[in-house]
């Protein structure tokens, strides 16, 4: 396991495995079963983090690159969207979400 983050309600927590895996994979917390989840590239998703002020988007950043996930848990289904950073060539290890009003 590379990474592990809860959603803001406690009810699903995210994984990102290592080297290994390559999978990103959100399960129940109560019944302890997978809901859904993707494959991703091993270096570009080594951190991940639910956003802080709702349960159906989360953040997975590594090399090179950060993507913004919309959870869907009724269609069991995870989506990708790839932010543009530019020119700006970093190696993403950890994410903080700050909650805003």
């Amino acid at each position: 396991m590379e990474a592990l983050s809860f959603s803001c309600d406690a009810n699903y927590l995210a994984s990102v495995g290592g080297q290994d895996d390559g999978k990103l994979v959100v399960w129940d917390v109560q019944t302890g079963k997978a809901v859904c989840g993707s494959p991703v590239p091993v270096d570009y998703a080594q951190t991940v983090k639910f956003f802080n002020n709702t349960e159906d988007k989360l953040v997975t950043a590594g090399g090179m690159k950060i993507t913004v996930w919309d959870f869907h848990v009724a269609m069991r289904l995870l989506r990708p969207t790839e932010t543009n950073l530019g020119r700006m060539r970093r190696t993403t290890l950890s994410i903080v979400s700050l909650l805003t009003n």
